[in-house]
C-alpha cells in the first residue's frame, strides 16, 4: 500500500478532533467528494476548506427574479443564438404563452421556444437535472431493490491557468475512455460483476484556470464491494475498494499523460467510496446530480444580494461567473463567453449502455416542456403580450404573484379555490402595469374543475359515464389538455 494510500486509512479510521485535520485542499483536488452518508445538498467550504453555515436561500420572488434576470441578461450578451432566443418566442403550434399553476402551487410558463442547455442557460439547466434527479432516483430504487451496490468515484486533474477548456475536456473524455478500456480495470470490474455507470462532469474556474472534474456512479451485483477481499497473488491482499481504486488511479493517469497533461497525485487523483443505498435515495441521486436543486437553490449562485455557494478552494462556478458578468465584471463576463463556446455540444451527464438496460431508467430525450405534475392553465398570453412583458416587467415577478396568491388561501380550502386565488394575484400584477388588454386569454377555472372531475372518473371507473362519452370536449381533446376559454376581461375584473 503506498504510504499517501495508509495516511488516507489512518485518517478515515481516526475522528478529527480539529478543522485541521480534514485532507488538505489543493490545486487539483476533487470538489466535494460524497460521505457515507450523502448530505441533502454539497457543503459550503470556506477559503481553508472549513465546513461554514450555508447562506439561506433566497424568497421564491427572489428566486424567480434572479432566474430571469439572468435570461434576459443572456438575450443581451450570450454568443450561442440558442440561448440569445431562449424563452422570447412560442413554439410553432401555440398561439399563446401558457402561465400553468400546479395542484400543489408551484407556477411555470409553457409554449415558449427553449434552448436545452444545461450549461449556459440557468432555466433550462433547472428544469434538465430536476428530471434528470428523478431519473437517478429510480435507478437508485431500482439498483437497491435489485440487492446491488453502488460505489461513488471522484476523477481530477492537475491543471494550470494557461490551459483552455478546449484542451482539458477532450483529455478527461480520453483518460476516462482509456480508463473502461484497462485490462486491470475491466478485469476488477467483471470478478464483481459491474453493471455499468453513469458519470457527471463539473467545471469551476479559479486560480489555476479551468477545473474539469467527474463524478462517476458505478453498479455492482455483489452486494457490498466494501466488505469484499481478494485472493492474494491475484492482485494483492487489499481489499476490492483500494485494489479497484489504484487501478482506476493507474489507468486515469496514464491517459492524462498521453494527452499532454501532469499526472495528478496519487492522494486525490481518484477517490473512489462505496454508497450507503440504505439512505434516501433522493439524497443521493441530489448530490450525484449536483445541479438538480431547486430553483431557490441555482437562486443563490446568480444572486449577488443573497450570497452564492462558493466553488472549492476559493473556485467560481460557471454560475457565479455569469453573476458576475450581470454585475459589470468585465473578465467574468469574458469567462463565461469562453465557457459558452468550450461547453457546447459538451454532456454533462452519460451512462454505460449496461446500466440502462439492466435499469431502463434513463432516457437520451428529455422534454422540458412536459409538466412535473397535474397543472392548470390560469392565464395565456399572446406573443405581443409576452414580448412587453420581457421589456416592461420581470416574468419571474409573474409567477411568483401566482404562487403568492395560490399559498394565501387556507389549506382547508380546495385547490381550485386556490388556484382562483393565483389567476387573481396573477391578473392584479398584471394590471398594475397596464398589461391587461387584448392578447390576454383568462382560463375559465369553473369550466375547468368541472373536465377535471369527468376526467378523473372516466380515468377511474370501470367504463366510461355517458355524459362524459358524449361530451364533446372529451371527444376533441385528451385527456391531459388544458382547456380554457376567453372571457370579456370585464366579467373577471369588476
Amino acid at each position: 500500500m503506498s504510504p499517501a494510500l495508509i495516511r488516507r486509512s489512518e485518517l478515515a479510521q481516526k475522528p478529527s478532533s480539529s478543522p485541521s485535520s480534514s485532507r488538505t485542499t489543493t490545486t487539483d483536488a476533487s470538489p466535494c467528494s460524497p460521505p457515507f452518508s450523502c448530505p441533502s445538498e454539497p457543503p459550503s467550504l470556506g477559503k481553508k476548506g472549513i465546513t461554514e453555515t450555508p447562506p439561506p436561500k433566497p424568497s421564491k420572488h427572489g428566486a424567480f427574479s434572479s432566474l430571469w434576470d439572468s435570461t434576459r441578461h443572456l438575450h443581451e450578451i450570450s454568443s450561442l443564438p440558442s440561448v440569445a432566443s431562449c424563452r422570447r418566442q412560442l413554439i410553432s403550434t401555440a398561439s399563446h404563452v401558457a402561465l400553468n399553476c400546479s395542484h400543489s402551487g408551484h407556477a411555470r410558463y409553457a409554449a415558449l421556444k427553449t434552448c436545452g442547455s444545461v450549461w449556459s442557460c440557468p432555466q433550462c439547466s433547472v428544469r434538465t437535472w430536476l428530471k434528470r434527479s428523478a431519473q437517478l432516483e429510480t435507478l437508485l430504487s431500482a439498483v437497491s431493490s435489485a440487492g446491488h451496490s453502488g460505489t461513488f468515484l471522484t476523477l481530477t486533474m492537475r491543471h494550470s491557468r494557461d490551459q483552455p477548456l478546449s484542451m482539458l475536456w477532450p483529455a478527461l473524455s480520453a483518460s476516462w475512455h482509456r480508463l473502461n478500456n484497462d485490462r486491470q480495470v475491466k478485469a476488477l470490474r467483471a470478478s464483481m460483476g459491474w453493471v455499468g455507470s453513469v458519470r457527471r462532469v463539473e467545471v469551476t474556474h479559479g486560480l489555476n484556470g479551468w477545473h474539469v472534474h467527474a463524478h462517476v456512479l458505478e453498479s455492482w451485483e455483489k452486494p457490498s464491494p466494501s466488505g469484499q477481499r481478494l485472493a492474494e497473488g491475484v492482485y494483492g491482499p487489499l481489499d476490492f475498494v483500494q485494489t479497484y481504486e489504484n487501478a482506476c488511479f493507474k489507468a486515469w493517469s496514464s491517459g492524462l499523460l498521453a494527452q499532454g497533461l501532469a499526472a495528478p497525485r496519487r492522494a486525490i487523483g481518484t477517490d473512489l467510496r462505496p454508497l450507503d443505498l440504505s439512505q434516501s435515495v433522493c439524497e443521493i441521486a441530489r448530490y450525484v446530480s449536483a445541479r438538480s436543486t431547486p430553483r431557490e437553490s441555482l437562486a443563490l449562485e446568480l444572486s449577488d444580494a443573497v450570497g452564492g455557494k462558493l466553488a472549492k478552494c476559493g473556485n467560481r462556478s460557471t454560475w457565479q461567473l455569469l453573476a458576475g458578468s450581470m454585475a459589470g465584471d468585465l473578465e467574468a463576463r469574458r469567462l463565461w463567453l469562453a465557457w459558452e463556446q468550450g461547453s457546447k455540444g459538451r454532456r454533462a451527464l452519460s451512462w454505460s449502455t449496461g446500466i440502462r438496460d439492466r435499469y431502463g431508467s434513463l432516457s437520451e430525450d428529455i422534454d422540458l416542456d412536459a409538466p412535473d405534475e397535474r397543472e392548470t392553465t390560469i392565464l395565456a398570453l399572446e406573443e405581443e403580450l409576452w414580448s412587453k412583458l420581457l421589456q416592461v416587467g420581470c416574468p419571474g415577478e409573474l409567477l411568483a404573484a401566482a404562487e403568492a396568491g395560490f399559498c394565501s388561501v387556507e389549506p382547508m380550502f380546495e385547490v381550485w379555490d386556490k388556484l382562483a386565488a393565483a389567476q387573481a394575484a396573477a391578473l392584479s400584477y398584471l394590471a398594475d402595469r397596464d398589461l391587461v388588454g387584448a392578447g390576454l386569454v383568462i382560463t375559465d377555472l369553473a369550466r375547468e374543475k368541472t373536465w377535471n372531475l369527468l376526467r378523473d372518473a372516466w380515468e377511474a371507473g370501470p367504463s366510461p359515464p355517458l355524459d362524459v362519452k358524449a361530451s364533446p370536449n372529451a371527444q376533441a381533446a385528451p385527456l391531459d389538455a388544458q382547456l380554457f376559454e376567453v372571457q370579456p376581461l370585464s366579467a373577471v375584473l369588476l
